[in-house]
């Protein structure tokens, strides 16, 4: 009944800080998201306890897979600050990204990977993969945004009453034709258009 629909899962559980936190990222060519989950129960499954997503700037979907992902980890740990940094147990963070799992320990990094290391120096966690088969919560809200951005090959962007091609007139052809024909002009002054003779007309 309608009842238990409500108060059954999945629902939002409010986040207990004697618990483990799980943080799952992902990202799409447009979007990022996360979801942030804790265990309940017996046996203990994964319970929702806040969504985050959002739109990627112009500049951001620039970035490759590996910088989006890291994107949308750094905006995860921002949103739920509150409850991650200074956790009581360290928490988990799961993505389809291979790579980010040797975060903590690459020995090269690019300027804008650098100035993110420090801002992830205050969280304690441990990121783990998933295969993206799996992942298929964030995914979802990850690619909420890919219909904006594919407009209809129908579309008119501006309607064919409004588009006013170049004039064309008869008469220039025919003057650019009989000056090739007739005998070089006589002087005239300059910054003037000689007119052919079989064109002038009395």
């Amino acid at each position: 009944n309608l009842k238990e629909c409500f108060t059954s899962a999945p629902i939002l559980h409010h986040p207990d800080p004697e618990l483990e936190f799980t943080v799952e990222v992902d990202t799409s060519n447009t979007g990022i998201r996360a979801i942030l989950s804790q265990c309940h129960g017996n046996p203990p499954k994964l319970y929702p306890c806040a969504f985050y997503s959002r739109k990627l700037t112009s500049a951001e979907q620039n970035y490759d897979v590996g910088n989006r992902e890291l994107l949308a980890m750094k905006a995860a740990f921002e949103e739920w600050h509150h409850w991650l940094e200074g956790a009581k147990l360290p928490f988990i963070v799961l993505t389809d990204h291979r790579n980010l799992e040797y975060l903590k320990a690459a020995k090269r990094l690019n300027p804008r990977q650098a100035r993110w290391s420090l801002f992830f120096t205050r969280f304690d966690f441990k990121v783990t993969y998933r295969p993206g088969s799996k992942n298929t919560k964030a995914d979802a809200l990850s690619r909420q945004f890919e219909s904006s951005q594919s407009p209809s090959s129908n579309e008119h962007i501006i309607p064919s009453t409004l588009i006013l091609g170049p004039i064309q007139w008869d008469i220039m052809q025919e003057i650019t034709e009989s000056q090739n024909t007739e005998p070089p002009p006589p002087k005239c002054l300059p910054d003037r258009t000689y007119i052919p003779q079989n064109l002038r007309q009395c």
